[in-house]
């Protein structure tokens, strides 16, 4: 059982690390590319979604077996090929609300794409993160289809799923009693990984203010006041630039005075 344990966590743990690192920085490049090949590429991840792992598992056993992917150490490409739809699909969606002038503003402070996308978007993307991260380990976990054909149950490396069937003998002879042993403590992992994170899984309208201000690291946070600011000075200059106007709500051609509300979320800024 715990060399079991031992495979099902690393296979578990490779593969969603593999899809929420590569799902959400392609993820990012079609939403801020926005061309055609990348409208191309993010429609096949959403149609991969539609095909059945039944068409083909068996041509996939096969190619396993020829490239060598056909331990727990290897086998996440696949499981990444696979989770890519679903992961991309929630990062496309969530990318789109976090607005660009965020990323302008880190580039106007000297950061390259790499730094703006791990420094400045990968915190907003947290609480997506962990929402796909926890649908994607509880697949991987109890996956027994993938492994059965592609790792096999004559080799040492069986996964808890491949384990608890390797318990069913032949001519219909079944241990019940190893079985329930076995499933008990195999799915205590899971459910503790998922109250782990049921903290940080929130209402998409509420990410991204989360996001700001819990999950933002202090390196990062000058960014939006500087973001703030930059808005706030375009502000003042399309306000100086209009002519002034009679009514009472204006003076020295300086807009409406309820425009002037628009400058509180720099004194919020600083709260932060």
């Amino acid at each position: 059982f715990l060399k079991s344990l031992g495979y099902s966590t690393l296979i578990t743990v490779t593969s969603v690390a593999a899809i929420l690192l590569c799902c959400s920085m392609c993820a990012w490049c079609i939403t801020r590319l926005n061309g055609v090949f990348s409208k191309i590429i993010y429609y096949m991840c959403v149609l991969s979604m539609v095909v059945p792992f039944q068409m083909v598992m068996f041509t996939l056993s096969q190619t396993a077996d020829k490239l060598k992917l056909n331990t727990p150490f290897n086998i996440w490409v696949i499981y990444l090929g696979f989770g890519a739809g679903l992961a991309v699909f929630m990062f496309c969606g969530f990318v789109k609300s976090i607005p660009i002038e965020i990323e302008e503003a880190a580039m106007i402070d000297g950061c390259n794409p790499l730094q703006t996308f791990f420094m400045v978007v990968v915190p907003i993307l947290k609480p997506t993160m962990i929402s796909v991260g926890v649908l994607e380990a509880m697949w991987v976990w109890n996956d027994y289809l993938l492994p059965y054909l592609v790792i096999g149950v004559s080799t040492p490396y069986k996964t808890i799923p491949v384990a608890v069937q390797y318990l069913m003998g032949s001519y219909g002879a079944k241990d019940y009693g190893s079985m329930m042993a076995l499933l008990v403590p195999a799915i205590i992992p899971i459910i503790a990984f998922y109250l782990f994170c049921q903290k940080y899984i929130i209402e998409p309208s509420d990410q991204r203010n989360f996001a700001v201000h819990y999950l933002v690291p202090e390196k990062a946070k000058h960014f939006f006041i500087q973001l703030t600011f930059l808005q706030s000075i375009k502000m003042v200059e399309r306000s100086l630039s209009s002519p002034a106007q009679e009514n009472s709500g204006c003076h020295m051609g300086l807009g409406p005075v309820h425009d002037l509300g628009n400058f509180l979320p720099v004194i919020n800024l600083f709260k932060l």
